[in-house]
């Protein structure tokens, strides 16, 4: 691989920008989403436009997705002819493709008897989805019950108006969207973009999904979705073989302490040695 591919390849973005909880996407999503898009076109040149950039162009696939802060942008960009979404929170997926199909209105209040409830409710539906987010903790799958911050910013009402938003999205392009609830081992994936933002192998949320996350077998299975895909990680860290891509000072939020990591995008290149920081990089001929 030439020098003039690596500083092709890598793009510094220094400046802070707030995150809608740690590991959240909400902020991030759309500077992700252009990282992407740029990645998968120095991708295209770099290889000649072979069969596999030309397949991968108009394929997004998401296993992680979550509340969408980063796929919500491939969903509305014409390029993408397919979309495919999953994740292993149930609930999260019932709620995608009841909007999806326009079967369910967003609820506009959030008590916390209700929250209670559902909190404990052991039967999966969109309504738990749905508060779990929205009522919670700097919008950490029911960590807590809170609608509004100590300055009174009415959390309840933005993670509201954000879900309708994407509910409406996904309606739109229904066609073109399939919402999975499964997890990421069962699929094969073949000729697609990958994002993946699973659970930081550092993370600090006490909750379902996250604690027993087996990230050496995650990057085990990104190594080989990587011979056939272009994959694109996001992490705090990763194993050596996989190099960072792109970085973003964040302030996260959690516990009432504020801190400010690097969120980083990593792709598998394992011959490509780690590199001290590079010039800016050259305009596209």
């Amino acid at each position: 691989m030439s020098y003039f591919f690596k500083i092709f390849f890598f793009n510094y973005l220094p400046d802070i920008k707030m995150a809608a909880y740690g590991g959240g996407k909400a902020r991030l999503g759309r500077q992700i989403y252009k990282a992407i898009k740029e990645i998968q076109e120095k991708m295209n040149w770099y290889r000649g436009n072979s069969d596999i950039t030309r397949a991968i162009s108009d394929t997004y696939f998401e296993p992680f997705c979550g509340m969408m802060g980063v796929s919500k942008y491939f969903i509305e960009d014409e390029r993408y002819k397919k979309i495919i979404l999953s994740d292993a929170n149930k609930d999260i997926v019932l709620l995608w493709n009841k909007l999806k199909r326009g079967q369910w209105s967003v609820p506009d209040c959030c008590t916390k008897e209700k929250y209670k409830q559902l909190k404990y409710s052991k039967k999966h539906t969109a309504e738990r989805g749905f508060y779990g987010v929205s009522c919670a903790y700097s919008g950490i799958f029911f960590a807590g019950y809170r609608t509004k911050s100590i300055t009174g910013q009415d959390f309840f009402q933005s993670s509201r108006k954000n879900i309708i938003d994407i509910g409406n999205l996904l309606h739109c392009y229904s066609r073109k969207i399939k919402i999975l609830n499964s997890s990421y081992l069962t699929f094969e994936p073949k000729g697609m973009i990958i994002y993946c933002d699973p659970p930081y192998e550092d993370n600090r949320f006490n909750i379902e999904h996250f604690n027993d996350f087996d990230s050496p077998l995650f990057w085990d299975t990104m190594r080989k979705w990587s011979k056939d895909n272009l994959v694109i990680i996001s992490e705090y860290k990763a194993p050596q073989d996989f190099k960072c891509v792109w970085m973003k000072s964040i302030t996260s939020v959690f516990s009432r302490k504020t801190t400010t990591r690097i969120e980083k995008l990593f792709m598998y290149l394992p011959d490509l040695p780690d590199l001290p920081d590079l010039p800016d990089k050259p305009d596209m001929p």
